[in-house]
């Protein structure tokens, strides 16, 4: 198992125009980390970062009830991962931006 963690952007324009310079300089000023998720794919790091995005997405279900998902309580209203935000492999440090049509490596 690998363990990631999800950081929702707090700026909306994220999801147009991303920014990753946002993620290297400042980071804990234009992103809160909400999520920690024990990925299962026995795969490629690609795989499970992309299991850590469904998994924390509401598209079938509230994903706080998953339990591979430890959610941290923030002040910020709940949503599903998406576009701009980022997913970070603890292990590693690798980080993926999650884009419209798959994931970036930062």
């Amino acid at each position: 198992m690998a363990c990631y963690s999800v950081y929702h952007a707090h700026d909306p324009l994220q999801m147009v125009q991303h920014d990753e310079a946002q993620w290297f300089q400042g980071r804990e000023s234009h992103y809160q980390h909400v999520a920690d998720v024990e990925a299962s794919i026995e795969e490629k790091p690609l795989a499970q970062v992309a299991q850590v995005f469904a998994w924390t997405n509401h598209i079938e279900c509230d994903w706080t009830t998953n339990a591979a998902v430890l959610w941290h309580d923030t002040t910020m209203p709940l949503r599903s991962t998406s576009v701009g935000d980022v997913i970070t492999c603890k292990a590693t440090g690798q980080a993926w931006m999650v884009m419209p049509s798959g994931f970036r490596v930062l």
